[in-house]
């Protein structure tokens, strides 16, 4: 009977080892967790606030970017139609000689025909 008696609190011994290596790898999981998480809620509210501003600030100047861009496309385009202008208004210039010398010329003038044949 003493070793039936012995074999059950050696049992009851071991059963309760496991329980409290349980409980000590818990408890050291939720202390390394504590040890980690140090800030208070006003640094994490204020690291908060910090990610949001980076966030924002990055928005931000990626469209500042993309403005730069299409700021460049449109003085492109601008000195491109300032040029097509300044060729537009040549050959509008040469026009209006040539119309000027037309009318000048009399359809029933006989030296007129004559230059063209």
């Amino acid at each position: 009977m003493k070793i039936t008696n012995m074999e059950t609190q050696l049992m009851a011994l071991e059963a309760k080892h496991k329980d409290m290596h349980i409980q000590n790898t818990t408890l050291q999981a939720e202390l390394e967790k504590k040890l980690q998480d140090t800030d208070s809620k006003k640094v994490k509210e204020l690291k908060n606030t910090v990610f949001q501003f980076k966030c924002e600030r990055d928005e931000v100047v990626a469209q500042v970017e993309e403005t730069k861009l299409k700021l460049k496309k449109t003085d492109l385009f601008l000195a491109a139609s300032k040029k097509k202008a300044a060729q537009l208004n040549i050959e509008l210039g040469e026009l209006k000689i040539l119309l000027e010398g037309m009318k000048n010329i009399s359809i029933n003038d006989p030296t007129a025909s004559m230059g063209k044949s």
